[in-house]
């Protein structure tokens, strides 16, 4: 089959073989709904997610002893009694249950076909338009399908047309990710008219109950039979659609689902796909990059492999700006983008899929201000913050007696903000909130909006004033630091030979302390007409921030005031390099020797 000659073809990642594993299926999203799309021939199968659908509903596990034992939990780390320091943070610091709520998948459609002996096969996604387009033919007959996630018609659509009328099988499940375990996690499954209805209820108590729906529509005259818990269609021409809803939003999530699904199906497909892409533009066309040489007439897998061209480079920048609009939009009770987006096909995903807050959900909004619409696409992560400065004031006040609010490394669709895990490494760190809050404060210089800016103000006020509260003066008293301190999930070797976690002011904390703080009195002079009652405070503080430091080895030291070795030389984890990305402290001109100290790690 000849190459695209479509304007947009070097914004296309394209295939010339279905997917044969979910992480090689092309995704689609409007922000709360997504599917990935493999574009077979035999069952085509789109894996389906909403992205309230998690397991159980809001838990109370704040550590109730914390507050009381953390004058000793200090006196441990400041003593460098690494292991026991580390036995009483197992005892009184975790929360219990240990873990949050997780995502799961809201379920799959399958189209059964049946097709073999392909012939002319593309597969396709076009970042300028938001669609993926699968066409082949088979003895003659050409086949063609194009797939949209429309944010304003609230559905999943598919248009499906031949040359020929062909009889297929549509279903709507909600099945395992494992082929070899064949459980259905769901309620019933309905089969009535031109429509598949789907109630579920994902596990744990009171956990929010989902409605799918799946409708089809023949725009040829063709045929719609409903038999046993599918639709058997007759067409050369027809739309599916699939909308979905959860009583997260909406109390009776069938009847909101249903009458979304028709309807998006009552209007052409000219005009459903005319809607999408005019308001899918207005966010992805705000920036463009370009680079050369581009071998975008080749499939992107044998891009990745042998080619490499700078044109790549290009196409995964715009694929990146894609995902987040498709993931994170702003509407009623929004959610942001989570470990993998909204596209999750496991009922025990990797790390839940939840919000790790440590750096993942930072790094998914890193674009947002400098290359996507801080209007549009921050305003689901601004809505978790809030609901998150909430919760987190009582796990400031019971695990550390601070005013203000925090949160560790995780949250969930409930906004949690206690301890998440037993990773020793990882698991007590209470900056989680901060960071996130500075991700917003920084997109601010790029793309500067007063109205989210006074919102976003008001909670990093509260972070702020918790830090204050929780920075102790140092064993030298010369610094306020942060105690107990660790940098996320790595581990040190003491100068005794033991291994340890927790110190006094890591180099990530101070330094973003030292950003947020920063951030504050910056925030005092563009919000003038809010009262700024930290500022006082805040600027003495900021006196005492110890400023970054250098080791034996010329590197920059990870763990604040002590020269400790890691157990993992070369860790994944670089965060003593906040200072360099995304922070403004490490500079070529203006430090010099920090700069160089970064290069060799």
């Amino acid at each position: 089959m000849n190459s695209d000659t479509s304007p947009s073809r070097h914004l296309q990642i394209h295939y010339s073989a279905p997917a044969t594993q979910w992480s090689e299926a092309l995704p689609i999203g409007n922000g709360r709904l997504g599917a990935v799309v493999y574009g077979r021939t035999e069952v085509e199968l789109m894996q389906l997610n909403e992205n309230s659908v998690w397991y159980g509903g809001p838990q109370e596990r704040t550590p109730p002893d914390a507050y009381r034992m953390l004058p000793k939990l200090r006196q441990l780390v400041r003593e460098e009694k690494h292991s026991e320091a580390e036995a009483l943070v197992k005892e009184c610091f975790f929360a219990s249950p240990a873990s949050m709520r997780h995502y799961e998948p809201m379920g799959t459609a399958t189209l059964e076909f049946n097709h073999k002996n392909i012939a002319d096969y593309r597969r396709c996604l076009d970042l300028a338009t938001s669609q993926v387009s699968v066409q082949y033919t088979v003895d003659g007959i050409s086949y063609h399908r194009d797939v949209i996630a429309s944010y304003p018609d609230n559905a999943l659509l598919l248009r499906f047309t031949a040359s020929r009328s062909t009889r297929f099988i549509v279903r709507l499940d909600r099945l395992s990710d494992n082929d070899t375990e064949t459980n259905v996690y769901a309620d019933t499954i309905t089969v009535s008219g031109s429509h598949i209805v789907v109630h579920a209820t994902p596990g744990g108590m009171n956990s929010n109950r989902l409605c799918s729906v799946l409708g089809v529509v023949c725009d040829d005259g063709g045929t719609i039979e409903a038999i046993g818990n599918c639709l058997v269609i007759d067409s050369a021409s027809c739309r599916v659609g699939i909308a979905a809803q959860t009583t997260f939003r909406h109390a009776d999530p069938e009847v909101v689902a249903l009458t979304q699904i028709d309807q998006a199906l009552a209007r052409p497909w000219d005009e459903v796909v005319e809607r999408h892409r005019t308001d899918y533009s207005k966010l992805f066309n705000r920036m463009s990059l370009r680079m050369w040489p581009d071998a975008c007439d080749l499939p992107t897998d044998q891009r990745l492999r042998s080619c490499r061209d700078p044109g790549l480079v290009a196409l995964y920048h715009n694929y990146g700006r894609y995902l987040l609009i498709s993931c994170s939009r702003k509407g009623y009770k929004a959610l942001p983008a989570t470990l993998q987006g909204i596209w999750n096909p496991s009922f025990a995903p990797p790390w839940g899929s939840k919000y790790t807050i440590n750096i993942n959900t930072q790094m998914n909004y890193w674009p947002v201000g400098p290359c996507s619409p801080i209007d549009d696409c921050s305003i689901p992560l601004l809505n978790l913050l809030e609901r998150m400065s909430v919760r987190g004031r009582k796990t400031a006040k019971v695990m550390y007696g601070c005013r203000g609010w925090c949160a560790h490394h995780n949250t969930d669709i409930w906004a949690d903000t206690n301890p998440q895990d037993r990773c020793m490494s990882a698991t007590i760190w209470p900056l989680g909130g901060l960071w996130l809050s500075t991700t917003l404060m920084d997109a601010l210089k790029y793309q500067y909006d007063k109205a989210l800016h006074n919102r976003l103000f008001r909670i990093h006020e509260g972070a702020v004033q918790f830090v204050l509260d929780f920075m102790i003066p140092s064993k030298c008293g010369s610094y306020l630091v942060t105690n107990p301190s660790l940098s996320p999930e790595n581990t040190f070797v003491s100068k005794s030979g033991n291994e340890g976690i927790f110190c006094e002011g890591s180099t990530i904390d101070m330094t973003l302390i030292k950003l947020a703080l920063t951030q504050y009195i910056w925030s005092s002079g563009r919000l003038s007409d809010v009262n700024h009652s930290l500022k006082g405070p805040v600027e003495a503080a900021l006196t005492r921030i110890q400023p970054l430091t250098l080791n034996q080895e010329g590197l920059i030291q990870e763990w604040g005031l002590d020269d400790y070795e890691e157990v993992e030389p070369g860790h994944r984890h670089v965060s003593h390099l906040f200072g360099l990305y995304p922070g403004d402290l490490i500079h070529p001109t203006q430090s010099p020797e920090l700069a160089a100290a970064a290069q060799k790690v």
